[in-house]
């Protein structure tokens, strides 16, 4: 992927904001929104998939790409997750489960049922 590359970092231009590099070189100058609370944020955003590429070498499409797979692997262990999730507190497999549980839950907004 050819982009700059480095840390990217936001600055104001009176109304609107630029993207320059720690060493002050342009790489978008003058971008708005239809406020100025909205052009920060997209600025934001811009500057955010960069940084996390530049310290990734991913792409944010890859990153969800993989993050994709990872999960789709956790989902298809979760009755063996489960079953570990059934034993004693301290365990190997208690602490493995807390974490895949969390991790699934985490990326799927979902709501933790009560194993019966």
């Amino acid at each position: 992927m050819k982009h700059t590359k480095g840390e990217w970092i936001k600055r104001q231009n009176g109304a609107s904001f630029r993207i320059t590099t720690v060493n002050n070189d342009n790489i978008a100058p003058n971008i708005y929104g239809s406020s100025f609370t909205e052009a920060a944020a997209n600025v934001d955003l811009m500057i955010e998939a960069a940084n996390v590429t530049n310290e990734t070498g991913l792409s944010p499409r890859q990153l969800l790409e993989q993050r994709n797979e990872l999960l789709e692997a956790l989902q298809e262990m979760k009755m063996q997750i489960i079953q570990w999730d059934n034993q004693e507190n301290g365990t190997i497999g208690k602490r493995w489960a807390t974490k895949a549980l969390t991790a699934i839950q985490k990326a799927t907004n979902e709501v933790k049922e009560p194993i019966l």
